[in-house]
């Protein structure tokens, strides 16, 4: 599924008709990024749908990423509404990823440790697989 897909289409209503600024939104990213955002989200939903993801499934420019001592947070979030945001947030431990020229890849299978929602987002918690 191309980032054009996750283009969110939100039409007028009686409620919010004179804002048109909203009538189109798409998840935030340079055109050169579009393919790797994409493919992440689409390592999200299946881990929503209680999938695992294989090695190397999961590519994120680095420079959108956030790193901490513990690991790397990839994130996209963006507004449906005025007042309502949506978003998904990965968090991969330090030692399950690597940086190859700018992009962020997962070096082993990833699963789904713990799930929270903040303000909209989606936040997955990701493990290692054990096989």
């Amino acid at each position: 599924m191309k980032l054009r897909l996750l283009t969110l289409l939100v039409l007028a209503t009686s409620s919010f008709a004179a804002d048109t600024s909203y009538f189109a939104k798409m998840i935030a990213c340079d055109p050169k990024d579009e393919f790797f955002i994409s493919q992440t989200y689409e390592a999200f939903l299946s881990l929503v749908a209680k999938r695992e993801v294989k090695k190397e499934e999961i590519r994120f420019p680095a420079r959108l990423a956030i790193r901490n001592d513990s690991g790397v947070i990839l994130s996209r979030a963006f507004y449906i509404s005025p007042n309502e945001l949506r978003g998904f947030e990965l968090f991969i431990p330090k030692d399950c990823v690597s940086e190859k020229d700018g992009i962020l890849i997962s070096t082993t299978a990833l699963a789904v440790e713990r799930e929270e929602t903040k303000q909209g987002i989606r936040c997955l918690v990701l493990k290692r697989t054990e096989k």
